[in-house]
């Protein structure tokens, strides 16, 4: 088999850029198999003082670079698309983001682990997780990992949004020491994903896409062209969760209509997920054959039309959050409500579930902030339908009910 890695990584004015191709390069086993893909969205200043530094490590493997004027970037999605059109038949590929740090021997581990999933029956294994955070003032490049938390984690369906795209958690894997393979999930990872080459061609990302919907519609068609989604049992890479130290410098601050293509994002996932019917054609970037839709929904137990997952025990499990703020009262001056009564409703009104916030549960909503975020979590085999707040004032006075459609 061809033995090199096909590394994709866009970047967009990230400082992080360098220091990451670096540690992957020194932390590599054989780096004469790594062949990196950069999609660099930049500007000139950054030219200046960067493309020297990619020069010289080209000279230690192969670079292909995509030099792109940050003014012209479309969004991440399209950038990791530009990526993909670099593909020349690598036998692995390694999807990230541009900032990272990596254990010693990562490409050896992470081919060890694709092939005794492929022993085991698996044709199309696929390797992701949200992988556990650096930062990168205190990792330096080509520097120890051993400080970094080590535990694998593997991820789980937080809940639904309110337009049908699903939110993931990152946990840790219980008892990874007593495992010896990969364990299974349905959930894929923007920023670290390892697998067969051809990945690269069979699931290009959707460069119509902004950022919504990324991660979830890329399993979904992962899946569906037959590959299965496994997380490691061992971190051999870490990533930069914050943003500080790059500033400003975020896509969607730097593109004032970027919510335009965002909406279009959501639309197209929708239509993706089945949640709502309209006429697009998505060509090679819609669903696989191998398997359907519907399949990828009952093997991970995911109803992406209610917003919810499908428990072993027959119920559905939701995850929803109500935000409310200081208009909950009305008329009413906030300072006189003692408790205000959230709840989901089911069918006949019956009450589904129920949390009270009061000045101490919820602080923030009486406080500068004046508004809170109520979290939802509940197992019902009925199906949510109104939402429900009720203010009761410290005199006993129930005010101003309202209700709104359970939206997931």
């Amino acid at each position: 088999m061809n033995e090199q890695i096909f590394i994709q990584i866009a970047s967009y004015r990230d400082s992080e850029l360098i220091p990451t191709i670096q540690d992957c390069i020194c932390k590599a086993d054989n780096k004469d198999n790594l062949v990196f893909s950069i999609a660099w969205q930049n500007c000139d200043d950054e030219i200046k003082k960067v493309q020297p530094q990619l020069d010289s490590l080209k000279k230690q493997v192969t670079i292909k670079e995509i030099s792109i004027p940050w003014e012209e970037s479309q969004g991440a999605c399209w950038a990791r698309n530009q990526l993909q059109q670099q593909y020349a038949g690598e036998g692995y590929t390694l999807h990230l983001d541009s900032h990272h740090r990596f254990a010693k021997g990562w490409d050896t581990y992470l081919k060890e682990q694709l092939r005794r999933l492929m022993d085991a029956g698996y044709k199309k294994p696929l390797l992701t997780a949200y992988v556990n955070g650096y930062e990168p003032d205190e990792v330096t490049p080509c520097g120890s990992v051993t400080e970094l938390i080590q535990e694998p984690t593997e991820l789980k369906l937080r809940n639904f949004s309110h337009n049908g795209i699903p939110n993931f958690r990152s946990t840790m894997i219980k008892d990874y020491e007593n495992f010896d393979m990969p364990v299974i999930g349905y959930l894929y990872s923007g920023h670290f994903c390892f697998t067969l080459g051809s990945f690269a061609e069979e699931v290009q990302h959707d460069p119509e896409l902004y950022f919504l919907g990324e991660e979830s519609s890329t399993a979904l068609r992962a899946y569906t062209h037959g590959y299965d989604i496994f997380h490691p049992i061992k971190n051999v890479v870490w990533h930069a969760y914050s943003r500080s130290y790059r500033g400003s410098f975020l896509h969607w601050d730097d593109h004032d209509e970027w919510w335009k293509k965002d909406n279009e994002s959501i639309r197209r996932c929708e239509v993706l997920f089945g949640v709502k019917e309209d006429d697009i054609d998505f060509g090679k970037y819609g669903l696989g054959t191998a398997r359907s839709r519907e399949d990828y929904f009952r093997q991970s137990g995911f109803d992406y039309k209610r917003g919810c997952e499908v428990l072993k025990n027959g119920k559905s499990l939701y995850n929803t959050i109500m935000v409310i703020n200081t208009e909950v009262a009305d008329s009413h001056n906030v300072n006189d409500v003692d408790f205000i009564c959230c709840a989901i409703h089911g069918e006949n009104m019956k009450e589904l579930q129920r949390i009270d916030v009061t000045r101490h549960t919820h602080p923030e909503l009486w406080g500068e902030q004046g508004w809170c975020q109520i979290n939802f979590e509940f197992q019902t085999d009925t199906m949510p339908v109104k939402c429900v707040s009720w203010p009761c004032l410290k005199n006993g006075d129930w005010v101003y009910r309202q209700e709104s459609d359970f939206t997931g």
